[in-house]
């Protein structure tokens, strides 16, 4: 995933306008989802959204996909789910897929995230994906260039999770994932095999 991204991260340099803007334009990421995978993307806001879910993906069979958001959430979380839902063709595959999205939502509200209670996390394919979508946007909205010093003005307290949130029009919680000590070891170490 964190190969993916820095990937991504190139191809809005490549194709963009402005690919190194802050904060991250979902447009950006849309243009070069689509010219990484030749995927078309419509974005799509609607008032009545599926059942628990800010936003989903649709798929079509000639190579084309359409992500509904809810219409009228705030602009950080209406930022953050069209990047997360354009995060899907990038990374998933076949099997990830699933033609019913508010049964995959409820699985995913019930268990696998937080786990079922003994250590273990019992996690199908299509729930794995929705994790791994969750990690690639916050990887992209939260870029891997700026974390080292978001995360030094958070040890000498100079800014907060909310300041660096309001600056990068995303919600606090995708902060604090995307500036968490496990997050980052894994995207540093993930990306230095990528290199060898």
């Amino acid at each position: 995933v964190y190969r993916l991204v820095a990937e991504l991260e190139e191809a809005m340099c490549t194709y963009c306008k402005d690919g190194r803007q802050m904060p991250v334009p979902w447009q950006n990421v849309v243009d070069a989802v689509e010219q990484m995978t030749q995927v078309r993307i419509k974005v799509t806001r609607v008032d009545v959204p599926a059942e628990g879910t800010n936003g989903t993906i649709r798929r079509y069979s000639d190579s084309s996909a359409e992500i509904i958001i809810q219409r009228g959430m705030a602009e950080d979380l209406d930022n953050f789910t069209v990047v997360k839902e354009a995060a899907h063709p990038l990374i998933d595959l076949p099997e990830d897929m699933s033609p019913d999205g508010v049964a995959t939502l409820r699985k995913l509200v019930k268990s696998s995230w937080y786990g079922n209670g003994d250590g273990k996390h019992d996690m199908d394919l299509v729930l794995q994906s929705e994790h791994l979508a969750t990690i690639a946007a916050a990887a992209i909205v939260v870029p891997r260039r700026w974390r080292d010093g978001y995360r030094k003005a958070l040890k000498d307290k100079s800014t907060t999770l909310g300041k660096i949130a309001i600056e990068l029009n995303v919600p606090v919680h995708i902060v604090s994932l995307a500036l968490d000590d496990t997050f980052h070891s894994l995207c540093e170490e993930a990306l230095a095999k990528a290199e060898t």
